[in-house]
């Protein structure tokens, strides 16, 4: 059979509406206890002040709060459980600023704090990394040691700025320290537009490696320790179109968003 599958339909249910609160809402992520959170993918405003950032949503109440307001394009958020601690969460958050390419202000860490088990208010700070960095989207953290890519806790991020490729697909460690994983010597691992991005193994089937949504080429890829790219699947087979956010399922399948009108979510296993 073909190696990508359209789930079922399943249901949807409606968790929480606010246009004001959750304005262009994008990556989500949930902490160990389960609270789910969001971040805001806002530009800028008029006076260039940012206005993105990140909430915490009740799926209980469906109520919003407001942790961090001031992350220029806030776009993916990763829950970090090798530092995170019972009254404290750590999070990293991606920023699609369209600035030019900076160290700063691209990457942040954010610690929420809790009262009986309840995010109650947050802090961020600016990670910064020792390469230059613009449009970040794509985000994972590594939530144990993977040979090769690095230890529990480091980052990869991926670039999505207004421009052609090649964007870069990069490792930071909680320190900051950045080295550049794709592309390298080979032009056939230079990536357009890597959005979203997950790590695992399909449930054990094949070593864990990163796999990254190239959303202008309407494919996911496998990028090895090497910064090597190949293809995932036969993504033509189904009309696979911009994809966008990726996560591995307890099933050990890959599911994966589409970024267009009328989008769709998909599976992909292992073959």
């Amino acid at each position: 059979r073909h190696p990508v599958a359209i789930p079922a339909q399943g249901t949807l249910t409606l968790v929480a509406q606010d246009a004001a609160a959750l304005d262009e809402i994008d990556g989500l992520a949930f902490d160990a206890v389960g609270n789910l959170f969001g971040v805001l993918e806002i530009d800028k405003d008029a006076l260039g002040n940012p206005q993105g950032g990140v909430v915490y949503v009740d799926k209980q109440t469906g109520s919003i709060t407001s942790l961090i307001a001031d992350i220029d394009r806030a776009d993916q958020i990763a829950f970090d459980p090798t530092t995170s601690t019972a009254s404290t969460g750590v999070f990293f958050v991606t920023s699609e600023s369209r600035d030019p390419a900076s160290t700063t202000d691209r990457l942040f860490r954010v610690e929420v704090t809790y009262s009986s088990g309840v995010p109650q208010s947050a802090t961020r700070a600016s990670l910064t990394t020792t390469i230059a960095l613009l449009g970040l989207e794509g985000l994972v953290v590594l939530e144990q040691d993977a040979a090769g890519y690095g230890v529990a806790g480091d980052i990869f991020v991926g670039e999505d700025p207004p421009f052609p490729a090649p964007h870069k697909v990069a490792h930071v460690t909680p320190a900051g320290t950045t080295t550049v994983l794709t592309p390298n010597a080979d032009p056939a691992n230079d990536l357009s537009r890597p959005e979203g991005m997950a790590f695992g193994d399909f449930g054990g089937a094949l070593p864990a490696a990163l796999y990254v949504a190239e959303t202008n080429k309407d494919r996911v890829v496998r990028i090895d320790s090497s910064g090597a790219v190949s293809m995932l699947g036969m993504p033509a087979a189904f009309g696979l179109q911009s994809p966008d956010n990726l996560e591995f399922g307890p099933d050990g399948f890959l599911y994966v968003t589409e970024d267009r009108g009328a989008g769709t979510g998909r599976s992909a296993d292992r073959r």
